[in-house]
């Protein structure tokens, strides 16, 4: 029997994503509560680590900090990582699915679990939670419920390439609704195979985000470095956002997910033996060569 070329290609995307949470995340995340052994122990682990990796796409924040609020275990209610960002004012809440064979999605069961358990949070209804989820839960629901605006990032996140089902998008949409009454207070994100993959090849990849800048009262100058200075409308870097991605434009291959890469050891470097070159070398902003204002750069 032929196997579909496609069912091969899904399972080495796969296979890489696990050898890249194995390097990133695995040596981070805490498995001492689970009893399973072997390739069930493997794939927990992996279900783990794909929780952390979730949430430092979307929540922008370190590795080693996203598996230390990892929530799978008992009494989780589907909830698998949970972070609040202070910055963002904004709750992430992650729930993950390891499939070895790439095939699969979130199924509608799954969904209303973690929907109920963010009914749960909240209520602030911490004695349904199992040890892992308290234990965030007590210092994340404090802030959450502390601030005046703060947001709810549902993540659904899998290694499936098969789309979310008619039914888990109507729930979704269903309870969506129910909270968004009065504001916009949750949104979700679904993050699947083919986003994960393109995540982690851009990053290795370092490929850039090329935009077209409107500079105005622009100046130059040429030593130590040729470089461009002027002002761009808050419009236009808004602008950035929804067509780029906050993903892409705040790429972790430069700071979050590569920490040892040297790319860092670079900026490091300049900073504490150059700093007078710092901005030069390190504003974030590659130009190539264009005409401005009559002058070729």
């Amino acid at each position: 029997m032929k196997i579909q070329q496609g069912a091969i290609v899904s399972q080495i995307h796969v296979r890489q994503i696990q050898n890249y949470l194995k390097k990133n995340f695995e040596p981070h995340v805490d498995m001492s509560d689970v009893k399973s052994t072997g390739a069930e122990l493997e794939k927990h682990r992996a279900s783990r680590a794909l929780a952390a990796f979730a949430l430092t796409i979307i929540a922008d924040c370190e590795p080693i900090v996203s598996a230390q609020r990892i929530t799978d275990g008992g009494q989780d209610h589907a909830i698998d990582a949970l972070y609040f960002d202070e910055d963002e004012q904004c709750l992430f809440v992650v729930q993950a699915k390891w499939h070895n064979e790439g095939k699969g999605t979130i199924s509608q069961g799954d969904t209303l679990k973690v929907i109920e358990g963010i009914r749960k949070l909240f209520e602030s209804d911490s004695d349904a939670f199992g040890a892992k989820l308290k234990s965030v839960w007590d210092v994340a629901g404090e802030k959450f419920h502390g601030s005046t605006s703060a947001k709810v990032v549902l993540c659904l996140v899998h290694t499936g390439t098969q789309p979310l089902s008619v039914d888990v998008q109507s729930a979704l949409a269903s309870y969506r609704k129910e909270v968004n009454d009065v504001s916009e207070l949750l949104t979700v994100r679904v993050l699947d195979q083919k986003e994960l993959h393109e995540f982690i090849t851009a990053g290795a990849q370092g490929k850039p985000v090329d935009l077209e800048i409107l500079l105005n009262d622009w100046g130059k100058v040429t030593a130590p470095y040729d470089a461009l200075y002027g002002r761009v409308l808050a419009s236009d870097v808004a602008n950035w956002l929804t067509e780029h991605s906050r993903d892409r434009l705040f790429h972790q291959n430069i700071r979050k997910i590569l920490p040892d890469s040297d790319i860092n050891e670079n900026i490091t470097k300049t900073l504490s033996e150059r700093p007078e070159q710092f901005w030069y070398l390190n504003n974030g902003v590659t130009r190539g060569d264009l005409g401005i204002g009559g002058v070729t750069t």
